[in-house]
């Protein structure tokens, strides 16, 4: 009985230590092993529980305990079911699968039998075969080394008839194979006993090997030989044993031969468009057309680079790779590629500085573009690579300084186009003050400036396409800041502003060759106005947002151009009132010093020429008017008319003037009177600087025409008559000019100076009546 009971208890225990696995209950350390009365140790004891339970507990706490345990037995019943349904199917698949194991390995067992039984059978037999052959094995084995010495002879028997035919085929290659596998026998066969035999065949051998070497060698000289025959020549010859510094120089020498003829296109494009440009080459050079610049970094450049770079590859594979072949070998090489390189750059840069402007920027830059890029591509390649993308990077920054340079002898080119087209335009008479046509020179001034304008906003457009994204070179910080700050601002926009100046300050050279209209010189004026005013700074901010300039330092601040061009207007200004000036007082001048003032007769009216001088005052300010404002007077307009009709009395007071009638000059000193007069009168400048007015304008060129007719009449002596016709003159003027002029004290001031030195120069001072003078005035 005991061994069931132990049994049965032994497997209780199993299928408790299962269920604790399988739920993670830990025992060892939570609950005591050997506690009798816990229901989940392995040493619970049933009737010492029961014993306790009923001893210590009351009837309704034994009546919950009952529920408690038959629930917990439930549940575990049931989670019991639960895991053997769940693995099921497990089980029945482990089953199945143990079930074709035992299958399998019985056939596995039945075939490894059958295996041995085979192996044992072919030892046996290769036991038999072998005793069998025991006695002849040597002597096969002595027929076999024969029969491959034989073959081997044979061989080299047939070998000079191979090498001819091979080299007759031109088929070096094979040839070679030849000749290396007959050097290895006859270096193991060479102390045979027939070794004289083999000696001639040598000799023969020697001779065909010295006939290839000379063949490959003549390829080498061959120019038309391609990339893919030179190099294996090369090859083929090393692995003959020539020396590797001899081929080394002469592939250098076949690719330069080969780039040679590459660099003698490219020079005769250099030189068709040359021959293009210049109209004084021979017209046979002129008829064939060169390749734009385009297609010729596209073919000729791309050619050529493409050519040097197969060369390169090919010449480190052969005899830079195994570098104890040549140790020469590179610096070789490097000077070869830096000539060439050299050369291929100095004809690019001939055919870049022949390109003009007339073709547009955005082919150049496409050109330049795909130049750069070839460079870069060849750059893994080539020797030193980088140095000649540095060098194609600069030679693309002075072709694109060169083309902002032509961009701004453009610039000058169409300044003096439309400077001509001015003149041609104003020569034509000056519209009288009451036409009712439009001024010709506000026109042409806004012709002239809108033309100009225009001009540079097309130029600047124009050379942004060297920054365009989409270009490799473009995108560079270096390149694209030198290019917009330096050629762009400086060169071209400030540079042709500077030049405007220089050409406006040219106009007022009293030493040119060239006289200048005066109608020029006042339409030049009114530009450089236009300019300092608005037009130059619109122009420099359209430049700095097309090409983004933000950083100012180091350029010309826009304050400096317009302080030229401002001077520069001023200076033209100035000219202009000084020549129209002039030519007034070439008038006033003439008509005092053609005069006898000591036999002139009774005044009738007023002389012509002064009526001839207010008309070309009147032109004038018409002229002047067309472009300038009125400008402020120092005088207010409903006073005007009455100065116009203000008796004139000349220096002195009205009791002077009476005193001057009947008293002889020895009774008066008329310089004393003059001399008081000037002591309360202001400074007159007459070449003062004037301002952008029209009475300004006006007001200067009176100036230098009253000043000259003072200076003409200090030098002339008068009668009686001669003084009073200066003073119908006289008169005649203030009536007539004061419109014209900013402030009337001056104008008065003026001619009471030329009045009172007629007076000073008149051996019978006596001056006519006012209502006379304003009654000849009013009859001429």
């Amino acid at each position: 009985m005991a061994a069931p009971g132990g049994s049965s208890d032994a497997q209780r225990r199993a299928r408790n230590a299962a269920l604790k696995d399988y739920y993670g209950c830990k025992a060892s350390s939570e609950m005591a092993d050997n506690d009798l009365y816990n229901l989940n140790s392995p040493h619970f004891n049933p009737d010492m529980y029961l014993h306790q339970l009923i001893k210590e507990s009351s009837l309704t706490d034994l009546m919950d305990t009952e529920a408690n345990i038959y629930k917990q037995i439930q549940s575990l019943d049931s989670e019991m079911q639960t895991l053997v349904y769940e693995n099921y199917n497990k089980f029945i698949s482990a089953t199945d699968t143990i079930r074709k194991m035992k299958v399998d390995f019985k056939k596995m067992e039945d075939e490894m039998e059958r295996l041995a039984e085979n192996m044992t059978h072919i030892t046996a037999f290769s036991a038999t075969v072998s005793d069998t052959l025991q006695v002849r094995r040597d002597e096969i084995n002595k027929l076999s080394n024969t029969h491959v010495m034989l073959k081997k002879l044979q061989f080299l028997f047939e070998l000079p008839a191979q090498l001819k035919d091979a080299i007759d085929k031109e088929n070096y290659k094979q040839a070679v194979e030849y000749h290396l596998q007959s050097e290895r026998v006859l270096e193991q066969y060479g102390t045979a006993p027939d070794t004289a035999s083999l000696q001639g065949l040598r000799a023969e051998s020697a001779q065909s090997i010295t006939r290839l070497v000379a063949a490959l060698q003549d390829r080498l000289q061959d120019d038309q030989a391609t990339p893919e025959q030179i190099r294996e020549s090369v090859q083929l010859l090393l692995q003959l044993g020539q020396p590797a510094e001899a081929l080394c120089s002469r592939v250098i020498a076949h690719a330069q031969r080969r780039l040679a003829g590459d660099l003698a296109q490219l020079t005769s494009q250099v030189e068709l468009a040359r021959a293009a440009a210049d109209s004084d080459r021979p017209a046979e050079l002129r008829l064939h057309l060169p390749k734009d610049v385009l297609e010729f970094v596209d073919v000729d450049c791309s050619s050529f680079l493409s050519n040097l770079s197969l060369f390169v590859t090919s010449y480190k594979e052969l005899f830079l790779e195994p570098k104890s072949r040549c140790p020469e070998a590179a610096s070789r090489l490097s000077d070869c590629v830096r000539s060439q390189m050299d050369s291929l750059l100095s004809a690019v840069d001939s055919r870049l500085s022949l390109e003009s402007a007339a073709g547009g920027a955005a082919v150049l830059a496409r050109a330049l573009d795909r130049l750069y890029r070839r460079l870069q591509a060849s750059a893994a390649v080539l020797p030193e690579g980088d140095a000649y993308v540095r060098a194609g990077m600069e030679l693309i920054g002075g072709a694109t300084e060169r083309r902002c340079r032509q961009s701004l002898s453009q610039l000058c080119a169409h300044l003096q186009q439309s400077l001509s087209a001015v003149r041609q335009a104003l020569v034509v008479p000056a519209p009288a003050p009451s036409s009712a046509e439009p001024p010709p020179l506000a026109e042409q001034l806004a012709t002239f400036l809108g033309g100009l304008a225009e001009q540079i906003r097309a130029t600047v457009t124009d050379l942004k396409a060297f920054i365009q994204p989409e270009l490799s070179f473009g995108v560079q910080a270096r390149f694209r800041n030198t290019f917009c700050r330096q050629h762009v601002r400086e060169t071209v926009v400030v540079g042709f502003f500077r030049h405007f100046v220089e050409t406006c300050r040219g106009f007022c050279d009293a030493a040119g060759g060239e006289k200048t209209s005066p109608s020029v010189l006042l339409l030049l004026s009114r530009a450089c106005r236009d300019l300092d005013t608005s037009t130059v700074h619109y122009l420099m901010n359209f430049v700095d947002d097309l090409l983004r300039i933000e950083d100012k330092s180091g350029l010309t601040p826009l304050a400096d151009i317009n302080s030229e061009v401002r001077a520069a207007g001023q200076q033209l200004i100035n000219h202009f009132v000084r020549v129209q000036g002039l030519a007034v007082s070439q008038m006033l001048r003439k008509s005092v010093a053609t005069r006898d003032w000591q036999h002139a007769n009774e005044p009738r009216s007023v002389r012509s020429v002064m009526k001839r001088v207010v008309e070309e005052l009147a032109m004038m300010d018409a002229q002047v008017g067309s472009v300038y404002e009125e400008g402020a007077a120092r005088w207010e307009q409903h006073n005007s008319s009455d100065s116009s009709r203000r008796p004139y009395h000349g220096p002195g007071s009205q009791r002077q003037r009476h005193e001057w009638s009947s008293y002889a000059p020895s009774q008066v000193d008329s310089g004393l009177v003059a001399n008081i007069q000037k002591l309360f009168s202001e400074r007159i400048e007459i070449f003062a600087p004037v301002e952008f007015s029209k009475v300004s304008i006006l007001t200067g060129i009176i100036k230098i025409a009253l000043k000259t007719l003072l200076e003409c009449v200090r030098l002339k002596t008068f009668s009686k008559f001669g003084l009073q016709q200066i003073q119908v003159d006289v008169y005649y003027l203030q009536v007539n000019l004061w419109r014209f002029i900013a402030d009337e004290k001056l104008l008065h001031g003026l001619l009471d100076e030329v009045l009172g030195s007629a007076i000073h120069r008149c051996l019978q001072p006596a001056l006519m009546e006012f209502s006379v003078v304003e009654a000849l005035c009013d009859r001429g």
